[in-house]
């Protein structure tokens, strides 16, 4: 009797624990099998998971430094073309406005030395005329009518020459003037541009 209890339940040794052990992956029981598989395959999942959140983070963080750089990239190129444009439009103004006074200047000065040939012209014309009449009277002996034209011929001409040199005077202030605020515009450009 001793003998059957003894071989129906035996003892188990290291090699049926190494056999236990060994089941999941070779053979052995059905619950056993399935036990190992769904955890193997869950610790393949979750490694995997983790693998593609990891490039997805960092494919990400990529993407966004390439658009922050380009973004970098364009605001300094439109202030370069900026700065160009204003550099630009700022030296053509200065050009224009140089041109422009000097061919204003060019004109008054003709226009004076016009106005002052014209204004010794007349004072000429009427130092003849003085003269003509100084000599009909004394030489000739005309009465006061010789006079009297001479009058009305120096004021008439002195008045016109007075409102000349006026004019050639306004001229003159004029042209200092322009010039002066060209300049200014000038230095303005220069000290833009520098």
């Amino acid at each position: 009797m001793a003998d059957k209890v003894f071989t129906s339940n035996p003892v188990p040794t290291s090699t049926t624990r190494t056999t236990n052990i060994k089941s999941c992956h070779n053979y052995g029981r059905s619950n056993s099998r399935s036990s190992c598989s769904s955890s193997s395959s869950s610790s393949s999942s979750s490694s995997s998971s983790s693998s593609s959140s990891s490039s997805y983070v960092v494919a990400v963080v990529l993407a966004v430094s390439i658009v922050v750089v380009e973004v970098v990239i364009v605001i300094v190129v439109v202030k370069v073309v900026v700065l160009k444009v204003v550099l630009i439009v700022i030296l053509v103004v200065a050009v224009v406005v140089v041109l422009v006074v000097v061919e204003v200047t060019i004109i008054l000065v003709v226009v004076i030395v016009v106005l002052v040939v014209v204004v010794i012209v007349k004072v000429v014309l009427v130092v003849v005329v003085i003269l003509n009449v100084v000599v009909e009277v004394v030489v000739v002996g005309g009465g006061g009518g010789a006079v009297v034209v001479v009058i009305v011929v120096i004021v008439v001409v002195g008045v016109v020459v007075i409102v000349e040199v006026v004019i050639v005077v306004v001229i003159v202030i004029v042209i200092v003037v322009v010039v002066v605020m060209a300049l200014e515009v000038v230095e303005l450009a220069v000290a833009a541009v520098v």
